[in-house]
């Protein structure tokens, strides 16, 4: 095994940055410091300030980025907008938490179905996805409707709603009532 080189420490006298390179000596290690003035240094400790202010922040929101809701907090009635192409649709849904997570059903606010249960249900604390078989425009057909819903608050749920069958999807916006 070679032999560990020797640290030499070098106080720097003359302006090192101009040729840092002519310090260096083979087999040797140089410790270098560099004169600095006062308003460098408050510089560097501002900027590891704010570095550690930026770590910290960091640290605190993830966590907060990373709660899920519970069923309990989802459950209720909501009142569903769904954007497609030019066209809007109402719907009201209600969920109930089960012992095996959520379970509901889905009403058109104007009467033309009430009450159709959803299916399909899974819940994963931050999104939510159903399926329920309604009457659909242009023909009143039943078909399915797909709906994938995610968490944006306790009151708020943003997603898609898709007719497999018709090769149509809109954007969804829930509020809870």
């Amino acid at each position: 095994m070679a032999p560990l080189p020797q640290a030499a420490h070098y106080e720097a006298k003359e302006n090192v940055h101009e040729n840092p390179l002519r310090f260096l000596n083979t087999g040797t290690i140089f410790c270098v410091n560099f004169p600095m003035k006062e308003h460098e240094m408050r510089n560097i400790n501002l900027v590891f300030l704010r570095l550690m202010i930026a770590a910290g922040l960091l640290a605190v929101g993830l966590p907060l980025q990373a709660q899920q809701a519970s069923p309990e907090k989802i459950a209720g009635t909501w009142s569903v907008e769904i954007a497609v192409d030019t066209e809007a649709f109402f719907l009201s849904l209600t969920l109930g938490a089960s012992g095996e997570g959520l379970e509901g059903s889905v009403s058109e606010t104007y009467g033309s179905f009430t009450d159709l249960p959803i299916t399909e249900t899974v819940f994963d604390g931050t999104t939510l996805s159903f399926q329920f078989i309604a009457p659909t425009p242009p023909d009143g057909m039943e078909r399915a409707v797909l709906v994938e819903l995610k968490v944006v608050d306790e009151s708020t749920m943003e997603g898609t709603l898709s007719v497999p069958d018709l090769g149509v999807a809109g954007q969804v916006k829930a509020s809870k009532q």
